[in-house]
């Protein structure tokens, strides 16, 4: 109803008594609460987080990212990620692998540039 009467349509009656009822409801609840209060939101909400739980446990399960209060991956998880990172490469319109092409040495080092290009 509020985007409806934003919007230039008119509300009937009953529409409007809603909608004024709904905004006195929102003024009640606001109310005693200063505008820098609602802004800077709850300073905590008493709970540990999940990167601080160390040894601790919450619902059962120790703390930390990985377990057992670890925040760093297990070298399994690391050494799978490099595994996958090296299959990504760009393709081209169709989804194949787009051609790769090096170029450029100069003043005794080797620079690489490269180019892709889309195969018709």
């Amino acid at each position: 109803m509020l985007q409806k009467q934003r919007q230039g349509q008119s509300l009937s009656d009953e529409e409007k008594a809603y909608l004024q009822r709904a905004r006195d409801q929102r003024a009640r609840e606001s109310s005693g609460r200063s505008g820098a209060e609602e802004e800077k939101g709850k300073e905590s909400t008493g709970m540990t987080p999940l990167t601080e739980l160390d040894d601790g446990e919450y619902k059962g399960q120790t703390g930390g990212l990985y377990g057992n209060g670890r925040n760093s991956p297990p070298a399994t998880h690391q050494a799978a990620a490099k595994r996958e990172l090296t299959k990504i490469q760009p393709l081209d319109a169709k989804e194949k692998p787009a051609v790769k092409h090096t170029a450029g040495s100069g003043g005794g080092r080797e620079m690489r540039f490269y180019c892709y290009t889309y195969q018709a």
